[in-house]
């Protein structure tokens, strides 16, 4: 019986979404999604957003969010640089 894969707690390599959806690709620059809409579209469980968002001002893995009241917010055009910066290394 072969052992389940575990992923790793931080990515490495090229963070494109893993299955992405239709939708991520029709969404404007300037729209705004939440939390759950941002895990579905990379892959990633929501409580890895979350904790990835909150990460300190300078880490390299921290989403470019917005926090209103208690919920996380993502602006599409964001994330999109983000990826693409993540996968030629220039994320700061």
């Amino acid at each position: 019986m072969t052992q389940p894969i575990h992923q790793n707690r931080w990515p490495t390599g090229n963070l494109q979404p893993a299955t992405p959806s239709r939708e991520a690709y029709e969404l404007p620059d300037d729209a705004v999604i939440d939390a759950d809409a941002l895990a579905k579209w990379l892959g990633k469980k929501r409580s890895w957003v979350i904790e990835t968002a909150n990460q300190r001002r300078r880490h390299k893995l921290r989403l470019p969010a917005l926090k209103i009241g208690r919920e996380w917010r993502f602006r599409v055009g964001d994330i999109r640089t983000w990826l693409a910066n993540l996968a030629h290394g220039t994320a700061v």
